[in-house]
This record gives C-alpha cells, structure tokens and sequence, in this order.
C-alpha cells in the first residue's frame, strides 16, 4: 500500500501535503461500484487514515466522458487529489451474443480509443494524477485459453500507459500478488449478473 501510494504522489506535479485543500478520491468504473462508499469507510477506519480524501463516485460506465470531458469530475479535480479509473476489459462486451473473434476486435479497439484518450489527458492541465486499475477478469474469461492469451496481451498493453506523466496503471495479475492472502473468494456470479457488481464486498 505504501509503494502505491508513493508511486501516485510522485506522478502530481503538486503533491497534496500541507495544501489545507479538501483531497477528492474521484472513481469511475466500467462496473457498478455502489458499494464501494462502504467498503472505504471501513477500510479508513482498519488504516486509521489520519486525512481520508472524499470519494466521488462518478456515473456508471462513464471513463470515457470524465477522461475526455473537461466539465468532468476528473477534469475539475485539479490538483485536490486523486482521479482513479477500475477497468476489465470484459465489460465492454457485456451481454453481447457476437462470437469471440468479434467481441475480441471490441475490446481491442476500445483499448486503443482508451489509450488515446489517457495520453491526450496526460498531456493536458490536469493535475490530479490519473491511477487506472485492471480488476480481476473472471474466472470464466482466465480459464478460457482464447481469453486469457488475449487479456494478457490487453493487460501489458495497459500497463505501457503507465510511463505518462500523472498516470500510474497497476494490471490485476500485479495486485493479486499483493492481496491475494487477503481474499478468498474474489467474484460473484450473482451480484454481477443482477446488478454488474462483480467482486464479492
């Protein structure tokens, strides 16, 4: 947790110390993340997270507008805190009946259109650093030999982003070293086919 923490601050051209501004934890996601306000107070509280930054939780499904868009969250964050994306690459063909070599051309051109998109942010006067986390895929897609080649590739193309200025990209396969201990079960079937929340609280 440190490391990541240090990794972001050095990303911000004005690291939020001392600044006496309210930090903002800005967060978009290509699933439902509802629950997630709760999930942070508790883990603000199990940290003892002397100056939590506020969590906003922007619209479903909205990365592309608030990255794009300069009346975004993101965009108006400034230098505040901190803007924060939660990608699988799956939900961009959720629900599709097409084949797998269609909804791979999806996801593939839809990474692009992302990746575009980051490197024009970057490059922009956004001083809220930008950290974009690849969640899990599910079991179904890593036992899936077509699949799981393909997100591997998907994955180390994202993490090529994280060399921009005021981007930090963390790939799950990353993250699951490190909480991997911490969780037993990861995803659920029900919640994300009832309500697209695909990790377990």
């Amino acid at each position: 947790m440190v490391e990541f923490q240090q990794e972001i601050v050095g990303k911000s051209p004005n690291p939020l110390l001392g600044r006496g501004l309210e930090p903002l934890l800005v967060v978009s996601s290509s699933f439902s993340v509802s629950l997630l306000s709760d999930a942070y107070e508790y883990w603000i509280k199990e940290l003892q997270w002397p100056q939590p930054p506020r969590l906003v939780l922007a619209d479903y499904n909205s990365i592309f507008p608030q990255v794009l868009q300069t009346s975004s969250q993101f965009h108006g964050n400034a230098d505040t805190g901190l803007n924060v994306i939660l990608l699988r690459f799956e939900d961009w063909v959720r629900g599709s009946e097409h084949d797998d070599a269609h909804q791979y051309n999806v996801m593939r051109d839809t990474l692009q259109a992302l990746g575009i998109a980051i490197r024009q942010y970057a490059h922009q006067e956004c001083r809220a650093p930008l950290l974009v986390i690849e969640c899990k895929p599910s079991p179904g897609m890593l036992a899936h030999p077509f699949w799981s080649t393909h997100l591997s590739t998907f994955s180390n193309e994202l993490e090529g982003l994280g060399t921009l200025p005021q981007v930090v990209v963390y790939g799950w396969r990353t993250l699951d070293i490190q909480f991997r201990p911490f969780v037993n079960q990861y995803h659920s079937f029900h919640t994300d086919r009832m309500g697209h929340m695909p990790y377990t609280p």
